[in-house]
């Protein structure tokens, strides 16, 4: 199967078979959403390793040719969204940006993650280190960053404008209504230091954007201003609902793994 359309210019190019719909690529893989800026092209995240060849293939069957990729963005440095990096910018010759501690997850310190915690390898790899209200140029399209933490320390989100209203590339922050349930969110461990108060605002922040075209890091997307602002109340509430629960961050278990260097 080809990259698929999904809204103006936004294709998906890359994704595992999560909530049942088609895979794109190999391996446990994101969205890993294009973005046509006319003259250059951007990449919204990268997937795993495996998934690299198909990712490209199915960018060259819509007809775009992937050197003209000359930005990746990383909505965060979960291995899902990120751990194809490497191999991608060398595929690409591409610029790759993220929030200060993906940078540092992805030049392999530990970053998003606990001491205890030894996460999934990758091969180290270059990202610049952009910020809340930082801007990007992808060829005809400014992209806004917006910090997002919460489900990770380094979650970042990206705003544009589209025909219909701003757009907005959520990654695990806001998944939103999918055939899995409402309301979907990124899962919370303390493992890579969830924060649920800063998620919580994160949300609203998100929801006071009042986009028009949501594209998450898993599943559909939400190609109203309606389905976005539904979905993200139904984020808010099923977040709320996990707050409820007394004392929920010190029972998520760690799961340590030793590490080599110990």
């Amino acid at each position: 199967m080809s990259g698929l359309p999904v809204h103006g210019d936004v294709y998906v190019v890359g994704r595992n078979d999560w909530g049942g719909l088609p895979a794109l690529s190999r391996g446990c893989s994101c969205n890993v959403f294009l973005l046509d800026g006319g003259d250059e092209l951007a990449l919204i995240d990268v997937g795993v390793p495996d998934g690299v060849d198909e990712v490209l293939r199915n960018v060259r069957g819509l007809g775009f040719d992937p050197g003209r990729i000359r930005t990746v963005l990383l909505t965060h440095s979960h291995w899902d969204h990120a751990a194809a990096l490497a191999p991608m910018l060398r595929a690409t010759g591409a610029n790759a940006y993220g929030h200060a501690l993906a940078k540092e997850t992805m030049s392999g310190g530990p970053g998003i993650y606990v001491p205890e915690y030894q996460a999934m390898p990758h091969t180290p790899a270059h990202v610049v280190a952009i910020a809340d209200g930082d801007g990007l140029d992808v060829g005809r399209h400014r992209l806004t960053t917006i910090g997002v933490p919460g489900h990770t320390p380094d979650s970042l989100a990206f705003a544009f404008a589209t025909a219909h209203g701003p757009g907005c590339f959520t990654g695990d922050t806001a998944i939103g209504d999918q055939p899995t349930g409402d309301g979907v969110i990124g899962w919370i461990s303390c493992n890579w230091r969830t924060d649920l108060d800063r998620f919580a605002a994160s949300l609203e922040h998100l929801r006071a954007l009042k986009i028009a075209a949501m594209f998450p890091g898993h599943g559909n997307s939400h190609l109203t201003r309606a389905a976005c602002d539904h979905s993200l109340a139904n984020c808010q509430h099923r977040l709320a609902q996990l707050m409820a629960i007394p004392d929920l961050g010190t029972m998520i278990p760690l799961d340590p793994v030793p590490r080599a260097d110990r």
